[in-house]
């Protein structure tokens, strides 16, 4: 087989059915399968174990993305694996533009952009916490960064550091390993997913607080301790992709939701980096 589509699945009712159809077009005349990974302890276990024409893994508990991609990178039995989102749409060409990609250029892994379809003021401040850096547009090339939800990798070179992600696949901590092993990524641009999660303002910040807490549990380091640091390094470093991809002024036009976001980020992280994970790293996207 050609291609593993894998697809963790959590509070994603509204748009998991617009996702698999449009991945299943994507998919069309390509030796693959998608792999929809869901929990049985969420909300959109139904809307899953309903779908039709798709691999379905189905898990017992509560388990947080990065733990559900695990799984479906596990099962994956194509010769590449081509991660996304339940919240992600993507165009007709995408999957044969990565994989046209990954026979033209060499490199350790592929991806492209990421579009947001939520263009209110709560959709781009959550955009702006997770894809700045990878708003169109841009040039493809070279990289050492590429989104969780738009990623195309070897099945060979994961199972080459299955250890890495044994608890789970934390896209940003494995790819740091994976450019510092095998090279860099491949940028492609002509190859975006679209997101369009939805996640109201606390729950949003509920949720930053706990992925938080959870990176500062594993890969907290001493400033992880110092709250003001942190959340001024988030907002700075988002401020600067902002700038560099000519989206300022809509960054500082959703400061103020950003700021709690990144405050709830770095109070998790500090906890995490002071008292370990709790339940933390099950409860994330």
């Amino acid at each position: 087989m050609k291609l593993s589509v894998v697809v963790p699945v959590r509070k994603a009712v509204h748009t998991l059915p617009r996702t698999i159809e449009s991945l299943r077009a994507a998919c069309e005349g390509i030796e693959s399968e998608i792999i929809v990974v869901y929990s049985t302890a969420d909300e959109t276990a139904a809307v899953a174990g309903a779908l039709e024409g798709v691999r379905l893994l189905r898990r017992e508990g509560l388990l947080s993305v990065p733990q559900l991609r695990r799984d479906g990178v596990r099962a994956a039995r194509g010769e590449y694996v081509l991660i996304t989102e339940d919240h992600c749409t993507v165009e007709p060409c995408w999957a044969r533009s990565l994989l046209q990609a990954a026979e033209r250029h060499p490199a350790s892994a592929w991806g492209g952009p990421v579009r947001n379809a939520r263009v209110s003021w709560l959709g781009w401040a959550h955009y702006f916490t997770r894809y700045t850096a990878f708003l169109p547009p841009a040039e493809s090339g070279y990289t050492r960064h590429l989104p969780g939800n738009n990623a195309l990798y070897r099945k060979d070179g994961l199972n080459a550091f299955a250890t890495e992600w044994a608890d789970g696949f934390w896209e940003a901590e494995f790819n740091v390993v994976l450019t510092r092993e095998r090279g860099p990524f491949w940028y492609a641009a002509d190859a975006p997913v679209t997101q369009q999660q939805r996640r109201g303002l606390l729950e949003y910040a509920a949720l930053r607080y706990r992925h938080g807490r959870c990176y500062g549990a594993r890969c907290g380091k001493p400033h992880s301790a110092i709250f003001f640091f942190v959340a001024a390094l988030l907002y700075w470093r988002g401020l600067n992709a902002a700038i560099r991809k000519g989206v300022a002024g809509r960054f500082l036009s959703v400061s103020p939701l950003l700021i709690v976001y990144f405050a709830a980020w770095a109070a998790g992280e500090m906890i995490g980096y002071a008292a370990g994970a709790g339940g933390s790293c099950s409860d994330t996207d």
